[in-house]
């Protein structure tokens, strides 16, 4: 959810600009610092790994508003994950990591996540950061659910800086 200066309205991540407002979870709403984008290739395997494409449907995550289709690095930010998912957690970055007092999933190691099919080959990915502070990332709402925001850094060394 994002406010214009007029009104609260959904705004698509690519269509996001620098200084418009997007809600967080616990710091109200924050000005868009830099939106990245870069390319994702998604094969046409089945195989559950972070560099891909996945969908999340409304029917295993009831806050959606409609499908959404992230990365599986790309983490949703949840209450609570069980032991198998903090030990791929573990294996994957050395550690869990928190962001506004829940835990960061991975996409690709929730098991409601499915593997997107529907295209393969190179796909535009965008990100996007919030604030001033380099050094942290947001819980923010993609199409209802809450997920992190991007760190500044990692657009501006990792990305295509879009606006």
């Amino acid at each position: 959810m994002c406010y214009d200066g007029e009104k609260e309205k959904e705004i698509n991540v690519q269509d996001l600009k620098k200084n418009i407002l997007v809600k967080t979870l616990c710091n109200g709403y924050l000005p868009v610092n830099v939106v990245g984008k870069n390319t994702c290739y998604n094969p046409k395997t089945n195989e559950r790994v972070k560099d891909r494409l996945y969908k999340l449907s409304k029917d295993k995550y009831p806050e959606l508003k409609e499908d959404l289709i992230i990365t599986g690095c790309h983490s949703i930010l949840v209450d609570h994950i069980n032991d198998e998912q903090r030990s791929k957690i573990n294996k994957d970055l050395g550690r869990v990591y928190v962001t506004d007092g829940k835990y960061r999933l991975m996409t690709y190691i929730d098991d409601r996540s499915d593997v997107y099919k529907e295209e393969c080959g190179e796909i535009d990915v965008y990100h996007v950061a919030l604030g001033s502070d380099e050094s942290r990332n947001y819980g923010i709402y993609a199409n209802g659910l809450l997920v992190e925001s991007c760190f500044i850094n990692r657009i501006k060394n990792e990305m295509n800086v879009i606006s």
